[in-house]
């Protein structure tokens, strides 16, 4: 038995293993297993929407470098620097010293200016 999922052109599909990340599913018709013992489940998210799940990205980025680097922008900022985020050259966000955001990749080119602040006076 299968189950029929569509992931839409602007999605990306979590697959998720009894709980445990699988791969990532990019837009299509993706068949699945219907068996009950593996527990498959399937998160869809916006493809221009940020990446929320912080524990995911912590394995992710110390597990699987290359599906990072394939699927997601990261940017990460020291305690020493603040940062200019921008979405298709408009800027959407000023950044905190020690944020960390993720972004999918696709439609939205996203880029971030980051400001050395260790020199900043008070």
């Amino acid at each position: 038995m299968f189950k029929t999922v569509f992931i839409k052109l602007n999605e990306r599909g979590l697959l998720m293993q009894r709980g445990d990340f699988v791969r990532v599913l990019e837009s299509g018709e993706h068949r699945l297993s219907l068996n009950p013992f593996k527990r498959q489940t399937v998160t869809i998210i916006a493809a221009d929407s940020e990446f929320n799940d912080e524990t995911l990205l912590n394995y992710l980025q110390k597990n699987e470098a290359a599906l990072v680097s394939r699927y997601l922008h990261v940017f990460e900022l020291s305690d020493q620097e603040a940062g200019l985020l921008y979405a298709n050259n408009k800027l959407v966000e000023i950044l905190a010293p020690g944020t960390r955001r993720a972004y999918w990749k696709g439609d939205i080119d996203f880029a971030l200016e980051k400001a050395d602040i260790s020199q900043v006076t008070k």
